[in-house]
């Protein structure tokens, strides 16, 4: 699911310059687990992950049976969601 998307120059925003180098690090990573591919900041990557009381980063890299699984649970959930709203409005009219 796509929420949403921002531009802004990263001279000014270092949180975005921050956002970008940590995608880059968690790309790397996916290739190298998914494809075997060389990956020198994989110190960096382990030091992103590491579990502690002030990382928020959680890592997973699914396989696409477990993606799909995923978007098919979402849907299905949407759905009831939509019912359920569907069924109060009619109840309220």
């Amino acid at each position: 699911m796509f929420v949403s998307i921002g531009f802004a120059d990263d001279h000014f925003f270092s949180q975005l310059q921050m956002a970008d180098f940590l995608a880059s690090i968690m790309r790397t990573e996916a290739e190298h687990r998914f494809f075997g591919t060389p990956f020198d900041m994989r110190q960096m990557y382990d030091l992103f992950a590491e579990p502690s009381t002030t990382n928020g980063l959680t890592t997973s890299f699914l396989g696409s049976e477990v993606l799909k699984t995923l978007v098919l649970d979402r849907r299905s959930h949407m759905e009831q969601k939509r019912r359920r709203k569907r069924a109060d409005l009619s109840r309220h009219s």
